[in-house]
């Protein structure tokens, strides 16, 4: 049968990815457009909806930066941590909102720091896909994920304004915050297969800063390739 579910498509490891990525891309279309909102309502300037722009823009320009990163810590333990950190970094913008007030700098702050970890946690997804699928799978997996990641973009990018209208900017950064909250937890389950981290990485600050740069080098040839 033609329409018969690839054998990868049930492994554990990789329906995990597939729910992260879903949750993920709920959350980042409510929060990409809801951050825009909250910065134009707490500044009451275009401008400063620009520079929040500009600040989520500048961290994807700076992915060629952190991708080599995501090799000193283990792949499961990258995505968890980073993911938790980035829920708790936004959940403090309804926090001090409801508290002692907000400022609109924070904001800008929060998006900016939050897009940086994303940079850092979507090279991961990518590298260990084929530890998840095998060698053979990984051009049919990549694809699956792909179409799913831009399927999201658009979807929650068009509703993401119909839901911040029904519950406002604030709340709707809190729905962010716990679906990544759940994309934590839900990569925690993972259990494949991780490479061992050398230590000898960061054995000292000269050390590590060479095997970055060796890194570096190569996601500067591999984006020249492409």
């Amino acid at each position: 049968m033609k329409n018969k579910l690839k054998s990868f498509m049930l492994e554990r490891n990789f329906l995990i990815l597939i729910i992260g990525v879903l949750i993920n891309g709920v959350g980042s279309g409510i929060y990409s457009v809801a951050g825009m909102l909250l910065v134009l309502h707490l500044s009451g300037s275009v401008l400063y909806s620009g520079f929040a722009f500009f600040a989520i823009s500048f961290a994807g320009t700076l992915a060629f930066l952190i991708a080599p990163l995501g090799n000193y810590a283990k792949y499961k333990n990258g995505l968890v941590y980073s993911n938790l950190i980035k829920a708790i970094l936004l959940v403090t913008i309804p926090v001090l909102h409801y508290t002692i007030g907000i400022n609109v700098w924070y904001v800008i702050s929060m998006l900016f720091i939050t897009a940086l970890f994303t940079q850092f946690t979507y090279p991961i997804e990518s590298t260990i896909l084929p530890i998840i699928v095998g060698q053979d799978n990984i051009i049919e997996a990549n694809s699956y994920l792909q179409t799913i990641r831009e399927a999201m973009d658009i979807a929650f990018l068009a509703l993401a304004g119909i839901i911040i209208t029904f519950v406002g900017t604030i709340p709707a950064i809190s729905i962010t915050a716990i679906c990544i909250l759940l994309v934590s937890i839900s990569y925690a389950f993972f259990n494949f297969d991780q490479p061992s981290v050398n230590k000898e990485k960061t054995s000292s600050i000269k050390a590590a800063s060479s095997v970055y740069f060796l890194d570096l080098k190569q996601v500067l040839i591999t984006l020249k390739a492409h």
